[in-house]
């Protein structure tokens, strides 16, 4: 275009290579017979806009970071929906109760080192019939770990020190895996749990005791328990084994054991062995 107007000019004997003021105007400077000079891309304005844009993303990227690493604070669960509950009808379907089963003594690892399931249920009980006064949960998990005291040389009056090991519990829902610690983030002060059966923490203290924590107690060789349960978490603990008891009995803290996964590793040995 602009060669077309330089044209026309020369032509008409004009020796202004603009055929307006605007476009003089806007070429002041530029050799005659040179192109129109564009406006620059990359101004100052342009920078500054950039570094905007990336300071913003870069404090939008932090704010995202520390609200996904900053651990929420702890819950009770006490009373509280935890786990999706099938219905069939509008109906509530619960996990079908386990079979009474008597108690089975634990295979030991190596070390006095016992495997505890995420399904096991610290005691075992029976309305009207054994434990009766203990009962928690919709007895849907499996039996709990038994160490009968024989397999450990103890007798009541001594000491038994019992120690998470290794391994996880995953309780389900969106709670992560956790140790014998079991979900610190969510605890119960003794209250029912979501499927309206109490926790086995109503019949421990203190509180708060954590969902999916090791939990011991003693019991007799038909597991009618002896004492009060008790809270083992990663321990170690040490307990004095009660006159009347013959063995231990170790299991998770819940109340819905039959979506539970993964397993704990303890240690049980006599705190000590020359008494």
């Amino acid at each position: 275009m602009w060669l077309n107007r330089w044209f026309k000019s020369r032509s008409s004997g004009g020796q202004t290579l603009f055929s307006n003021r605007r476009d003089a105007s806007a070429n002041v400077g530029r050799p005659l017979g040179g192109p129109p000079e564009r406006p620059p891309i990359f101004t100052g304005s342009f920078f500054i806009k950039l570094a905007i844009i990336a300071l913003t993303a870069f404090i939008s990227s932090r704010s995202i970071n520390i609200y996904i690493n900053t651990p929420a604070p702890p819950v009770a669960v006490d009373n509280q929906p935890r786990n999706p509950v099938v219905t069939i009808g509008g109906a509530v379907e619960p996990p079908p109760p386990s079979t009474f089963l008597a108690s089975q003594p634990a295979t030991p690892l190596p070390k006095g080192e016992y495997i505890v399931p995420g399904t096991a249920m610290p005691w075992l009980w029976q309305e009207g019939g054994l434990n009766a006064d203990y009962d928690f949960s919709q007895q849907d998990g499996t039996r709990p770990v038994v160490i009968p005291f024989s397999k450990l040389g103890a007798s009541a009056g001594q000491s038994l020190t019992i120690k998470y090991v290794g391994g996880e519990v995953d309780v389900g829902g969106i709670f992560p895996p956790g140790d014998g610690n079991g979900v610190p983030s969510q605890y119960s002060n003794g209250g029912d749990g979501s499927t309206g059966t109490p926790f086995p923490s109503a019949y421990m203290q203190p509180y708060p005791v954590n969902l999916g924590s090791l939990i011991g107690d003693f019991t007799d060789s038909n597991g009618k328990l002896i004492g009060s349960p008790f809270a083992v978490n990663d321990g170690p603990v040490t307990e004095t084994i009660p006159a009347g008891a013959s063995q231990l009995q170790l299991g998770i803290m819940d109340d819905r054991f039959s979506d539970n996964t993964g397993s704990d590793v303890v240690s049980v040995t006599l705190a000590h062995p020359g008494n």
